[in-house]
């Protein structure tokens, strides 16, 4: 079935009365919000009618999903994290969001909570409740072998991790987390433990094919000159390894110590060395982000990316990257979402080397016996690992004084930190503050755009969170965004430097207002590409008007204590960096009028 332009139906489903409805989103509705991220808050904040039901959990397609651009299978799912009771959003790549546009669904909308455990089948024409109590207890690669249909088919599900509230239990598709907020926790409150989209027959066919393909080839021709794409499609972010040696950004030992030379270990190149890789990125992907290491009679293990190589790497004092890869397989497995797995039993290791509980378990720094009965035990919820499950947090608030909270504490407001050192990365620090998981692009990234001040740092963040909220929302993939706006404009690389905040006056955004207006018929300037983005942010802030806003205040430890074994020794001028953003923040926001 041909369908000119993006779709505009989408599912709302309700757990308790098993009922389903088809809803249409208003064109207006759709030109403000797109897609994506903007979209999914927007329909949350539509379907949440009272203080009492549960809170509902929404599945949004980005507005490129299903137009044939590589990787624009963008899923957002939108809800409330279980770590900062505050209302979230995780944008990834999925097949998922493919299959479900071609049911004819821009979005999913789960309300309520189910009488038994329940796995969802979606296709184009129903919704099954179909009970599960078979698959209570099943790993992701057992709940998805199975599930598995003779039709196309993709599956999200959970492990026993989100069936046991684990806080930092996430939604998986295959061996990829989808979310750092806790949403696999939120979907097991449901009683979901799986969702599965058959494919449909619909195929979308753009508004305007010649300019569409124009500007296809376009976009295929920046990406194939891109230096950023070819550097990432031999190493990865993990090639950052020996850049966090060097500028002493690195999470060592709870994020305690910025250096140590056994880092090379964890490095892109030596993992090239070692092992024989194979590519298993997201289809007709230009970057080949994800890799194989391959096992001749054993099972292939994912390479862990950079933050996951260091939360089960040097956070923990380990420097064999075949255990690192081990210790991610088996948090996969369990529904756990590696980075806050690392970053929690680090919180451990810490909390009993420097004597303030005394835990049964024994799991100490540089070792590793230990590590993968504690994962398995936090998932399942024995014993101790019941406590653990809920975080570094509320382990500080039951067991440490303030004083001794404040030497080990490795979240912000509930949420596991990133295991990146502040002190070695400022601008890092502040969006880590705004619950952002991707990396400061001036400071890591993108090395061409050197800024050592701390007010054009603060600058700079405005301007890459109003990008990712755009990029989230029309659904193409963030990584993209380098090559597709800064790698090429000289002209904009100068004016950042000198001044970041009215980089915006210079920022090239015609490939997604052509593909925008080409794909969907919608004909938006950069102005109004932009306002999405910042409706997007200002959307997610008025939710979350009762509750504290961000930037939200990091570990005391990085603000007052510039010890470290890093030969820069630096604490991190959060207060000014938080005084800058907040201005200029709140005067992006007034620019859109509304």
């Amino acid at each position: 079935m041909q369908k000119m332009g993006g779709q505009r139906q989408y599912l709302v489903i309700n757990l308790t009365t098993e009922q389903w409805e088809v809803q249409l989103i208003p064109q207006p509705t759709f030109e403000k919000y797109l897609g994506g991220e903007a979209l999914g808050l927007h329909l949350w904040s539509l379907h949440t009618n009272t203080s009492t039901e549960a809170s509902p959990l929404c599945f949004v397609c980005g507005a490129l999903t299903g137009s044939s651009i590589p990787c624009t299978n963008s899923l957002s799912i939108v809800g409330l994290s279980k770590a900062t009771n505050l209302i979230e959003s995780a944008t990834n790549l999925t097949e998922f969001a493919g299959m479900l546009v071609s049911c004819g669904w821009q979005a999913v909308i789960i309300k309520g909570i189910a009488r038994r455990p329940m796995v969802l089948h979606i296709n184009s024409h129903s919704v099954e409740f179909k009970p599960c109590e078979r698959l209570l207890g099943k790993l992701i690669h057992e709940t998805e072998q199975a599930l598995a249909t003779e039709a196309p088919s993709s599956i999200l599900s959970i492990g026993p991790a989100g069936e046991n509230g684990v806080v930092y239990a996430s939604i998986f598709h295959g061996e990829k987390p989808l979310d750092r907020c806790g949403f696999g926790a939120l979907l097991g409150q449901k009683q979901i433990k799986a969702i599965v989209v058959t494919s449909g027959a619909v195929e979308y066919s753009p508004i305007d094919p010649t300019g569409f393909q124009s500007t296809r080839k376009t976009f295929s021709q920046i990406i194939e000159k891109s230096s950023y794409i070819k550097n990432y499609g031999s190493s990865g972010e993990l090639a950052l390894i020996s850049k966090a040696m060097q500028q002493g950004f690195a999470g060592i030992e709870n994020i305690t110590k910025r250096y140590d030379p056994r880092l090379y270990h964890l490095d892109g190149e030596e993992l090239e060395r070692l092992f024989s890789l194979e590519i298993a990125t997201c289809k007709e992907c230009p970057m080949d982000c994800r890799k194989l290491v391959m096992r001749p009679g054993g099972h292939d293990l994912v390479v862990p990316d950079l933050l996951e190589m260091m939360a089960l790497g040097s956070n923990l004092g380990n420097y064999d990257v075949l255990i690192a890869m081990q210790w991610r397989q088996k948090c996969v497995e369990l529904g756990l979402h590696p980075v806050d797995t690392g970053l929690v039993i680090g919180w451990i290791m810490a909390a009993r080397e420097q004597e303030f509980v005394d835990f049964s378990t024994t799991v100490t720094f540089g070792e590793t016996v230990g590590v993968e009965q504690l994962i398995e035990m936090i998932a399942k919820g024995i014993g101790e690992g019941a406590m653990y499950g809920k975080g570094s947090a509320h382990l500080e608030k039951l067991y440490l004084t303030v004083g001794q909270a404040e030497k080990i504490s490795c979240h912000i407001n509930g949420r596991e930190m990133i295991p990146i050192d502040p002190r070695g990365a400022w601008g890092e620090a502040l969006l880590m503050a705004l619950n952002e998981d991707f990396l400061f692009i001036p400071e890591l990234l993108f090395p061409f755009l050197p800024l050592e001040s701390s007010t054009k740092k603060a600058e700079w963040v405005v301007v890459q969170e109003n990008l990712l909220a755009l990029f989230r929302s029309v659904g193409v993939c963030p990584r993209l965004l380098i090559p597709l706006v800064f790698e090429s404009n000289h002209q904009l690389q100068k004016l950042i430097l000198r001044t970041p905040l009215g980089a915006w006056l210079a920022l090239d955004t015609k490939v997604l207002e052509d593909l925008v207006d080409e794909f969907l018929g919608i004909g938006l300037t950069k102005k109004q590409l932009l306002d999405i983005a910042r409706r997007s942010l200002l959307l997610q802030r008025t939710i979350n008007n009762n509750s504290a806003q961000p930037p939200f205040a990091i570990p005391l430890r990085f603000i007052l204590d510039p010890a470290s074994n890093h030969p820069s020794s630096a604490v991190v001028p959060y207060r000014q960096l938080v005084d800058r953003y907040e201005f200029l923040r709140a005067l992006d926001l007034a620019s859109t009028g509304e």
